[in-house]
């Protein structure tokens, strides 16, 4: 297995800086997201709670530099991003409710036939991909029949079906159940082994011991620092990205 240092980088932020009217949010944060692992980004409260009010909005404007695969990039819109291979589950979701579970995950990309929608192989494809993903759900239920844990992987294959290879979950289990949270962490490590990129958005301590690989802390908008999980358990001196 690679050492933490030797895995690929899939995306490198430098230099961060993003403000909203005169109040700045992040103030130049570097961050880096590596194949096949867990970087939890744990946030102070006050943070948490202006970042939350601001999750669904998209906001374009930033100052510092993207990478995606070695090349710099600036995505506007999430079309644009889940074309470079990042997806973003919110702690609302993006799901249509009154469609079904094949027609969300082919949201924005509808299969067609002879120019009409391709039901058919739609739930087909979508099938496969959950099975392949161990999620046991019948692909042509409405979203709105189902719990909020399924709606939640629902998202996660709707983004897998979309080849990212950098999926980001904010606070994902906050209206999640014991069994259901460890549903969720058992398809993280899933995707970890498809050498998926995990962003993990959450304050939870017990959260952060068990998933993490590195843990990255925010506070007041600075990068306060980046460690691997042992070494934060320790309480040893957080390093930089480099760890």
């Amino acid at each position: 297995m690679q050492g933490f240092s030797e895995r690929k980088s899939l995306v490198r932020m430098s230099g961060i800086t993003k403000r909203f009217g005169a109040h700045v949010v992040l103030q130049d944060v570097d961050l880096e997201i590596r194949a096949g692992e867990v970087l939890v980004l744990a946030v102070r409260t006050a943070q948490a709670r202006a970042h939350s009010s601001r999750s669904r909005r998209v906001h374009a404007e930033y100052e510092g530099t993207v990478e995606i695969a070695g090349r710099v990039v600036r995505p506007r819109t999430p079309i644009e991003a889940d074309a470079l291979g990042v997806s973003v589950i919110f702690q609302e979701l993006s799901l249509v409710p009154s469609l079904t579970v094949a027609d969300n995950i082919f949201l924005g990309r509808t299969l067609t036939r002879g120019g009409f929608v391709d039901d058919r192989a739609q739930r087909v494809q979508a099938q496969r991909l959950l099975d392949q993903l161990g999620i046991a759900l019948d692909v042509s239920r409405r979203v709105e029949e189902l719990p909020i844990a399924l709606q939640q992987l629902t998202e996660i294959a709707k983004a897998l079906a979309r080849q990212a290879q950098v999926i980001v979950m904010d606070e994902p289990t906050s209206a999640l159940n014991a069994p259901e949270v460890e549903k969720l962490f058992g398809l993280i490590r899933d995707l970890q082994a498809r050498g998926c990129g995990i962003v993990y958005i959450t304050h939870k301590m017990e959260e952060i011991e068990r998933i993490a690989d590195r843990i990255t802390v925010l506070r007041d908008g600075r990068h306060v620092g980046t460690a691997r999980r042992r070494a934060a358990a320790r309480q040893t001196p957080a390093v930089d990205g480099r760890s």
